[in-house]
């Protein structure tokens, strides 16, 4: 009896079993039909982008709905940026980091900036993309001035010069230096100490020091402005006594002698007290002569350049030159020459000869060293407008014309009034000369009558 019921049992088992078994199959076949339909991926997610630029500025590829990071990089001098995106979605709203979209400018800042852009419409699963813009940083680290409290540059500050003179007397023993650079980004150290924006004072021994000024740009680069310091040194001897106040002493001491003592205090004065004077300002002088022959070491012997025409000739303790050319030079060749063989010559920090002009108006420098000493020769090039030469080819002749007429009609004027003033002297002195011979001839006429 139970083994009856036990059968029964495994038998609506296994109908159940079967059942299902055959019930599979069915739901399996639905579910690979509908997989098998294509769909569009837009279909499935309408949260994308059918659209992405930087107005201008290529990215570092081609976009894609399915790519998801880009990248640029843009130069220092682009401080914003024109994003452009769009999506095929109407009920998509567009973020950029979290801020609803706009068309416009959007800032950057130097080195890395980041963009994410949200898509979404409520319904689909989010889509973000991202695009990084890298701003180059500023490689500017020029100087726009270079202030002092006591003497002045030589030459005269330019930025793309950076050896300097200064001269001061012996009682400055503090200089203030304050430069003052092209761009905020750049930092500045004087003698290695940075420079807070504030003035710096530096100490300055006697004779010879130098003050160095260090640019460095946004990114990295440096340049170095040099200040040759020459504070003067303190005098050893004392200025000589003057003759006048010698006399004045000695008078005051003798005020109560005898008239024996102011003649001999009279005759004692220009032998005690004139000629030492004379011998030790030729001295002095001979011993100023000297020191500055010495001091002029670092100098040019000659100075050409392949083309312009200069301000002035060349001279060697001149440092300073304006020269003129066509407007079509683009290049030309400067040639320095050194007064003595073992001096240095460096023209714009380099040994290149060749130099190319920009623009209407370029400024070149030549720096001549020698030990020590150092000197900065200045060419200041400017490219002259071209005019038409025929015009002034003949003023300049009717002109020449005019002023040689005019001068020989002063000649000849000359000429005329010389003759007639001689003419009218000879005819002046003729007639004084009968004249006076006559009267005498009469005198004794009359004598000789009257006796007989």
């Amino acid at each position: 009896m139970q083994k009856g019921k036990g059968a029964k049992i495994i038998l609506a088992a296994s109908l159940v079993s079967m059942g299902s078994f055959s019930y599979i199959p069915s739901t399996y076949a639905a579910t690979m039909d509908q997989t098998a339909v294509p769909t569009n991926s837009l279909e499935q997610n309408p949260n994308t982008l059918s659209g992405l630029e930087i107005v201008g500025v290529p990215l570092d590829q081609t976009f894609s709905p399915s790519l998801k990071e880009y990248s640029a990089t843009v130069e220092n001098n682009i401080p914003e940026i024109n994003l452009a995106i769009k999506s095929e979605n109407p009920e998509a709203s567009l973020t950029v980091n979290g801020q609803p979209f706009h068309d416009g400018l959007y800032t950057i800042h130097t080195r890395e900036n980041t963009f994410e852009i949200a898509v979404r419409d409520g319904s689909h699963s989010v889509n973000t993309y991202k695009l990084t813009v890298n701003r180059k940083q500023n490689n500017n680290n020029l100087l726009k001035n270079i202030k002092l409290s006591k003497g002045e540059l030589s030459p005269k500050f330019y930025s793309s010069i950076v050896d300097y003179s200064i001269k001061v007397d012996n009682e400055v023993k503090t200089l203030t230096v304050t430069p003052e650079s092209m761009k905020k980004t750049s930092s500045i150290q004087i003698n290695n100490k940075l420079f807070k924006g504030e003035r710096d004072t530096v100490s300055l021994p006697e004779g010879k020091s130098i003050i160095t000024i260090l640019v460095t740009a946004e990114n990295g680069e440096m340049k170095t402005y040099t200040l040759h310091v020459t504070r003067e040194r303190k005098q050893a001897s004392k200025p000589p006594v003057s003759p006048a106040r010698t006399v004045k002493a000695a008078n005051n001491s003798k005020a109560s002698g005898s008239n024996r003592g102011m003649n001999q205090i009279q005759k004692t004065i220009p032998t005690k007290s004139v000629t030492p004077v004379s011998t030790q300002n030729n001295r002095s002088t001979s011993q100023t002569q000297a020191t500055v022959q010495k001091i002029n070491k670092a100098t040019l012997s000659s100075l050409t350049v392949s083309t312009g025409t200069w301000n002035k000739d060349f001279i060697t303790d001149e440092y300073t030159y304006h020269l003129s050319v066509a407007s079509d030079v683009k290049s030309l060749t400067i040639k320095p020459t050194a007064k003595y063989s073992d001096s240095t010559v460096k023209i714009e920090g380099g040994s290149s000869q060749n130099i190319k002009l920009d623009g209407k108006k370029t400024i070149i420098s030549v720096v001549v060293s020698n030990g020590e000493d150092r000197k900065t020769y200045v060419l200041i090039f400017k490219k002259k407008v071209e005019k038409s030469t025929s015009s002034s080819t003949n003023n300049d002749t009717a002109d020449s014309t005019v002023s040689s007429e005019a001068s020989t009609q002063v000649t000849n004027s000359n000429n005329n009034l010389t003759t007639v003033q001689t003419s009218a002297w000879q005819g002046k002195g003729n007639h004084q000369s009968i004249s006076f011979w006559g009267r005498i001839t009469e005198s004794i006429s009359q004598f000789f009558s009257k006796l007989f």
